[in-house]
């Protein structure tokens, strides 16, 4: 894996300079003996897993979204408070239900977990923290904001651990990252085929359904692929035209076989003929957080699949 702890400050907006504090007016309150709690400031960071979080198509330039958080008692499934829906406004995140303080021990720790966007997108389900780790489900990948809609979201998630008001300043950084792994389907550069209509790409044999357990740290994120491999189709018209860049999948990491399947269609006497041709490549594991890019070359008599940049790419 690539540089797993370099981080990155984000705001609401891409690029905004990283001051996320709240204001101190009325930071403070008191318990029941007197005592002063903290309030809980949230800073909300992205390795480079995660530049800003992806609306639509897993690239920068989108805004933050709102988010979900949650805590327990330091390495404990005691609950300290449940997930709560978490916004931005004036580059300043506050819980919608108001403010949340600190235990009235300020050496009393907390793990943080957070995920978003706060709504989760079809794919995901059963999002929960046992004290340890975070847990959840997804289903029916590979997605784009094709298959989705406008509305799709990627899904990113933190996990902070063992943290206390006297050691963070009452400040929780979270840091997002990329529990999945992404493909890129792309024709060769400068290449013409001009005279072969792509009908579709298809990738043999992938899981389209997996559950995940997080830690934080996505160099061990442990992925279980589940359910029985299928074939992936990308069909027109996104491969229409012979557009230099296709879209972006995410996929379960797994293991791919590496066989590949392209439906093209050009002329024999006259006359359009749909044809296949197909290339196996040495297999690889998609792992989390990577991203891994095909680039495709089709003639009337061979295909060609290269992969550049697979084990270095981020997004």
């Amino acid at each position: 894996m690539y540089s797993r702890e370099i981080t990155t400050m984000v705001v609401c907006a891409a690029l905004l300079p990283p001051l996320l504090a709240a204001c101190s007016s009325d930071d403070e309150q008191l318990g029941n003996g007197g005592e002063t709690q903290q309030e809980i400031r949230i800073k909300v960071g992205a390795s480079n897993y995660v530049e800003v979080t992806r609306a639509t198509t897993y690239e920068p330039g989108s805004t933050l979204e709102s988010m979900m958080l949650g805590a327990n008692m330091q390495g404990s499934s005691t609950v300290y408070f449940d997930p709560e829906l978490v916004t931005c406004t004036s580059n300043v995140w506050s819980f919608d239900g108001g403010k949340r303080y600190w235990p009235m021990s300020s050496t009393s720790a907390l793990d943080f977990y957070a995920y978003m966007p706060a709504t989760l997108p079809n794919y995901i389900s059963d999002v929960a923290y046992d004290g340890s780790v975070m847990s959840f489900t997804c289903t029916g990948l590979p997605v784009t904001a094709a298959a989705q809609g406008s509305s799709m979201k990627e899904f990113v998630c933190a996990v902070t651990k063992d943290v206390a008001q006297s050691t963070s300043s009452g400040t929780v950084s979270l840091a997002m990252q990329h529990p999945f792994a992404r493909i890129r389907l792309r024709w060769a550069e400068g290449y013409d085929h001009s005279d072969i209509t792509v009908n579709s790409i298809t990738l043999k044999n992938i899981k389209n359904n997996g559950t995940v357990t997080f830690n934080g740290s996505i160099s061990t994120t442990t992925w279980t692929p589940t359910g029985d491999a299928t074939n992936f189709v990308a069909t027109a018209p996104a491969l229409d035209n012979y557009a230099a860049s296709l879209t972006s999948y995410l996929v379960v990491p797994q293991t791919f076989a590496g066989e590949i399947e392209v439906n093209a269609t050009w002329k024999e006497w006259d006359h359009d003929v749909n044809h296949t041709v197909s290339t196996t490549l040495a297999s690889r594991v998609w792992e989390a957080g990577k991203s891994y890019t095909y680039d495709f070359t089709i003639t009337q008599t061979d295909l060609k699949v290269t992969t550049t940049n697979e084990f270095a790419e981020q997004w």
